[in-house]
């Protein structure tokens, strides 16, 4: 799978040497994004532009973008399989979009009173999902099952159960999956630098990998390695052990 991010110049594919425009209106300036995800197939592609509007497409040749409606200043967005959008607002509301964008909410229970949701990633899978909440002063990483309808039951999804998967982390501020059984997160411990950590869900274990200077968001892949934004706008990978600078962009991500 390929990597993507966002640039001055449009939506582009990270390549063997640069990167490479993708398909359709996404690979233009119009709208420019400061936030992106592509579908599990890489079929499609959403975005956030600079007013927060979100906006949706089809990654093939002269496909249109069209901006939906219906969330408050959305703060995320990820894909739930090749069609679905997830997109997380201000208040901690999740909507589901289909590819027409139509919404539909989608329930969260056992949250704190008071805890306010930042962010949900499905897993590839679609049976869990990775959950930003916010408690306080903090932000934690906590993990809930994807609960779907039955044909005959109960109409919506539904994030049930949701639990602390870690508890070294005082402060999260990305998170992505690198496997089935573990996470990318972007986060610090106690009074420590902001860093990227492998979260292993099973163990509740953190292995720290370091980051590059000022890092504001990740991407992770099964197999692939960790991407890294900088406030510089470079895009890092640590491919060599090390963070190197990879291409200029920013908001970097993998199909999910």
């Amino acid at each position: 799978a390929s990597a993507y991010v966002a640039s001055s110049i449009g939506v582009r594919r990270i390549t063997d040497d640069g990167t490479a425009p993708v398909d359709g209106q996404a690979g233009t300036r119009d709208p420019l994004f400061t936030s992106i995800a592509v579908s599990v197939d890489s079929s499609r592609i959403a975005g956030l532009d600079a007013e927060q509007q979100v906006w949706s497409g089809s990654l093939t040749p002269n496909a249109t973008l069209f901006a939906f409606s219906g969330a408050a200043s959305p703060v995320s967005i990820a894909f739930d399989g090749p069609d679905n959008l997830w997109v997380v607002d201000e208040f901690g509301e999740v909507l589901l979009y289909s590819p027409s964008g139509r919404p539909f909410p989608i329930a969260v229970t056992g949250l704190a009173n008071g805890d306010v949701l930042r962010a949900a990633v499905p897993s590839r899978d679609g049976t869990r999902a990775a959950l930003l909440v916010q408690s306080g002063p903090r932000t934690n990483l906590l993990e809930a099952r994807i609960v779907r309808p039955s044909p005959t039951g109960r109409v919506g999804i539904e994030l049930q159960d949701p639990i602390r998967v870690e508890s070294k982390l005082v402060e999260v501020l990305d998170v992505a999956w690198s496997s089935a059984d573990s996470l990318a997160v972007l986060g610090s411990e106690s009074a420590g630098a902001v860093q990227v950590y492998e979260v292993n869900i099973g163990r509740g274990s953190l292995v720290a990998q370091g980051a590059p200077e000022n890092p504001v968001s990740l991407a992770a892949a099964p197999g692939l390695p960790t991407l890294a934004a900088g406030a510089d706008g470079v895009v890092y990978d640590n491919t060599t052990g090390s963070w190197s600078g990879r291409v200029n962009a920013t908001a970097p991500t993998y199909p999910g």
